[in-house]
């Protein structure tokens, strides 16, 4: 049994599947619940007095705000990994007034920081008739800017130049896929996430646990045959992605908040004529640009329609220029589904 989890801003997308069942992937085990991170963030709003934060790294949005905010007049207490969470660099936790330290002071109210929260799996997993040890591959996305050496560099910068550097030789998105020992230390997040598994698996050795970005591993949920763009429109995120025949071409990122139809058209038509560089796309608030063919030769109708995927797909209007798509006729199984095909794909 493979279980694949997306671990999102929003929600934990799952799905579960017996790679030797008889019958198509869409009857395979499928859960969208809220992510760890919302749930925090349900929590804090109605928690009062000190807090102590101890687990792993996990995804700080959208809880950061409330405990910087917090923190102005309770006292705030984090361990070095929990503090991670927030910010890479514990120099700019701790100027927020948030004190790190590995024991918790007394009369706190104590908080678990971790991408998953493997009691709901574990009880998912008991519903349907499954034992822990029948799971023998753990497949896992969430997003990590990634910790750059100079702490003045843009780690926005540094995710475009470091996430996609796997793609430089056969531009595969299956080479995103890394095997739980082989995650580069810049990548702190996803190194969290596989310890959180093996920790919890006993049964799982490091090559059984694979992590990939969340951002490209939607995209290889949704990707079929032929020169085409894909847009996933996620919760913090939007990734714009050319590809022909399934090998990546060019790659744009920026954050979800501020995009438009008409700004991602206009940057897509930038792209094909190749007049937008990655520092102008820093310049405008952008994560970047990464580019393995330099284009020039195509126009925008080489590429229409252009699929659009995510939960904020409704940025874009489902017509003649975009598409909707539903891999497994449930958009939200994209991540967890190209994360499946991308594990396949490395096993062939």
């Amino acid at each position: 049994m493979i279980l694949s989890i997306d671990v999102g801003k929003g929600t934990e997308d799952v799905l579960i599947i017996d790679p030797n069942a008889e019958g198509p992937i869409e009857n395979a085990i499928q859960l969208v619940i809220p992510s760890t991170a919302q749930l925090l963030t349900n929590r804090l709003q109605t928690a009062s007095g000190d807090w102590f934060f101890k687990g792993y790294i996990m995804g700080g949005e959208p809880w950061n705000r409330l405990v910087y905010e917090h923190a102005d007049a309770n006292r705030v207490v984090m361990t070095a990994d929990a503090a991670m969470s927030l910010r890479y660099d514990p120099d700019q936790v701790t100027s927020h007034g948030i004190e790190i330290a590995e024991l918790p002071p007394e009369s706190v109210t104590i908080f678990h920081t971790r991408d998953i929260n493997f009691n709901r799996i574990e009880a998912m997993l008991h519903g349907s008739d499954i034992a822990i040890e029948e799971i023998e591959y753990v497949l896992l996305a969430c997003q990590d800017h990634g910790r750059p050496d100079d702490r003045k560099r843009s780690t926005r910068d540094f995710r475009m130049k470091t996430i996609y550097n796997q793609l430089d030789q056969r531009g595969r998105l299956e080479d995103l896929l890394l095997r739980s020992d082989h995650i580069p230390s810049y990548l702190p997040r996803h190194q969290a996430i596989a310890s959180s598994v093996l920790d919890q698996f006993d049964h799982l050795n490091s090559d059984q646990v694979f992590v990939m970005d969340s951002s490209p591993a939607v995209i290889a949920g949704a990707v079929t045959t032929g020169r085409q763009i894909i847009i996933n429109a996620g919760n913090g995120h939007t990734l714009v992605m050319f590809l022909n025949d399934g090998i990546v071409e060019t790659v744009y990122e920026t954050h979800t908040g501020g995009v438009t139809q008409e700004k991602i058209l206009k940057n897509i038509k930038l792209l094909l004529k190749n007049e937008l560089s990655h520092e102008q796309s820093l310049q405008q608030g952008g994560h970047g640009v990464y580019a393995r063919i330099i284009h020039g030769e195509y126009e925008l109708d080489d590429y229409l329609p252009i699929l659009v995927i995510g939960p904020n797909r409704s940025l874009f209007k489902n017509g003649e220029l975009f598409t909707y798509v539903h891999p497994m006729g449930n958009m939200m199984m994209a991540g967890p589904l190209g994360l499946v095909r991308s594990f396949q794909e490395l096993n062939l």
